[in-house]
């Protein structure tokens, strides 16, 4: 059975109380883990992102991962009639789900990110099917390799902040699947397996495993191009690595 600190009820009572007080919040964060195309280099990022006309604007920041134990990822392949699927020669939109399991062997790498408490609340809003923001269904291993240094001092450092002892595992506010369809949901190819039957995935190294692909592909334009002049080498990997996601959507 899985234990949980209060720090969710933390986060959570800030945004109520935050809420009533416009020019008290604008420089508040909620600390919320993402997995799928909310992460860095995927279109939908910017939705973390405050905005409020030319001279109110926060950018999320990311923190580092965190491996959440207790949760297993699928990829959710969009199917024709669908509102978000979307035909050739656009890019094909795949998303991550990953579901409450309870499972110890399950576990998917988040991204963390601090996002002004004005946003949280619209960071789903147009976003792929399925999902929420849980407080307290996922448990991030603060022992875990995968959980970066910076996301671990933090967690430590509020938990005990909170007069709390347990500094091994802790829940926080994480995008969650709600509901799983039998007929778009493919299990996300672990990354690794640990030597405790540890199953690990993350969104883009799990999907770019699924569809035979590179993901440094995919990132290529961002790693390889200065002054809006990208080579037609970066060109080419990156068009390489979505006809590869494109062959993989079609023969699902």
């Amino acid at each position: 059975m899985l234990h949980t600190h209060s720090l969710c009820s933390f986060f959570f009572l800030l945004l109520f109380f935050f809420s009533f007080y416009d020019t008290v919040i604008a420089h508040e964060y909620l600390i919320v883990g993402v997995s799928g195309g909310l992460q860095d280099g995927f279109p939908e990022r910017s939705k973390m992102d405050y905005h409020h006309g030319q001279d109110d604007a926060v950018p999320a920041v990311f923190l580092g991962k965190a491996l959440v134990r207790g949760y297993k990822a699928f990829l959710d392949v969009m199917q024709p009639g669908w509102r978000q699927y979307i035909e050739e020669p656009g890019q094909p939109l795949i998303n991550s789900n990953v579901f409450p399991s309870g499972c110890y062997e399950h576990a998917n790498e988040y991204w963390i990110y601090l996002i002004d408490s004005r946003q949280v609340m619209a960071v789903l809003n147009n976003e792929p099917r399925f999902l929420s923001i849980t407080p307290d269904t996922g448990m991030v291993d603060l022992r875990a390799e995968e959980t970066s240094p910076v996301v671990r001092a933090l967690l430590e450092q509020m938990i005990q902040q909170q007069g709390k002892s347990d500094l091994e595992q802790v829940a926080i506010p994480l995008v969650t699947a709600v509901w799983f369809q039998k007929e778009s949901h493919v299990p996300s190819p672990p990354i690794r397996i640990h030597e405790d039957g540890t199953y690990i995935t993350n969104f883009p190294e799990s999907l770019a495993l699924w569809a035979n692909v590179s993901d440094a592909d995919r990132t290529a334009l961002q790693e390889e191009c200065a002054d809006q002049t990208c080579s037609a080498e970066a060109l080419q990997r990156v068009q390489r690595y979505w006809d590869g996601i494109r062959r993989a959507y079609d023969l699902e």
